[in-house]
């Protein structure tokens, strides 16, 4: 059974429902769970529908809720909460602009009624390269559907999504975005994923080999505003994973014995560090809105950045107070340790952003 005490946490129904899911197992266990079981556990939620607006069926609850909600998960299955922020990074941007996109109603409608969850298909497994840059090449045919070819990695949830959005182009170099549903013809699957560590994401590579995709469930760039919506799901993005590698540091610091967090030069540094990154991205989700993204998209991953650095300082400061025996015989410590150094590898790198800052 999880220790945690959530008395410091959100009282928010859909997360409630997830702890009384979880409570039973420890994260050593969840973590060892196949990816089908942990999306199991989400969709047993309104987890998945939480930020889809009441028109489609949806909680229509704030982002700073969705912020909160990963934070917390992770404290508890980071893997879980690492699909919730591939999931509630796309939702939140169609949710955002809902009558840009043609699939917008039947897909959020479909979150909302079946707790459908969605993946993000837009890594293509150099973090120092564009984010908005796709080798799937997408084909107009006289019918009414295009064609995509190409593959994406690492994608999570790559065999157990419900839906794929995924980054395209043209042959005239429009871009474009697809929603591609699980089960469609063409679409394989490759291993990719390496190590131990969120093994349970399913992330691998997603090949779309000649997939058919009716034109509804597809939007091609007109003018600026797909740029707008681009730079809009990445804010979003970096938001939900600065909130997730927060709430799995979090959890490493309750592997602390309580008394040694008692000491001040211990307490003081460890609880204001992690206060800093858990308020910031919940205080930027406010200024979500398309007037504001000229300024925000290189705060928030200038943000994210600082995050990483924070929490690799925290995690120092664990392991320099967790006593000798417990660093050689806990594995979780050592799993959650793995696990924030991961936040770095998330596209855009902070290599890649100071490439692009250069030129």
């Amino acid at each position: 059974m999880n220790s945690f005490n959530h008395s410091s946490l959100p009282v928010l129904a859909p997360l409630e429902q997830f702890y009384a899911l979880t409570r039973e197992y420890e994260l050593s266990e969840l973590e060892s769970m196949t990816p089908a079981q942990i999306k199991a556990l989400i969709s047993s939620t309104q987890l998945p529908s939480m930020i889809v607006p009441k028109e489609f069926g949806g909680l229509e609850m704030p982002m700073k809720d969705a912020l909160e909600v990963v934070y917390s998960v992770a404290m508890i299955c980071p893997s879980a909460a690492l699909m919730l922020c591939m999931h509630f990074h796309v939702v939140s941007t169609i949710s955002m602009y809902p009558n840009s996109f043609q699939f917008a109603g039947p897909l959020l409608k479909d979150i909302s009624e079946n707790n459908a969850l969605v993946a993000s298909a837009f890594a293509e497994s150099s973090g120092n390269q564009d984010i908005f840059h796709t080798s799937v090449a997408a084909t107009s045919t006289e019918e009414d559907y295009i064609i995509i070819s190409g593959s994406k990695k690492p994608c999570t949830m790559s065999h157990v999504a419900d839906y794929f959005a995924v980054s395209i182009i043209t042959a005239e170099g429009i871009p474009g975005v697809a929603i591609v549903s699980n089960g469609s013809e063409g679409l394989e699957r490759k291993p990719f994923w390496p190590g131990d560590i969120l093994k349970s994401t399913d992330s691998h590579e997603v090949i779309f080999n000649n997939v058919i995709v009716p034109n509804e469930w597809s939007v091609l760039a007109q003018d600026d505003s797909f740029e707008m919506y681009l730079s809009t799901g990445l804010v979003n993005f970096n938001l939900f994973i600065g909130a997730a590698y927060t709430g799995v540091c979090k959890s490493l610091v309750g592997r602390l014995n309580p008394a040694a967090l008692q000491a001040p030069s211990i307490f003081i540094p460890v609880t204001g560090t992690l206060a800093q990154c858990r308020y910031s991205v919940c205080g930027l989700s406010h200024k979500v809105a398309p007037e504001n993204l000229e300024w925000l998209v290189p705060e928030v991953l200038s943000l994210r950045y600082q995050i990483q650095k924070s929490l690799k300082d925290v995690r120092n400061i664990v392991f320099e107070s967790i006593g000798a025996h417990k660093y050689l015989s806990d594995d979780t410590a050592h799993y959650l340790s793995r696990t924030i150094d991961l936040l770095a590898f998330h596209p855009v790198t902070q290599f890649g952003f100071e490439q692009q800052l250069k030129n």
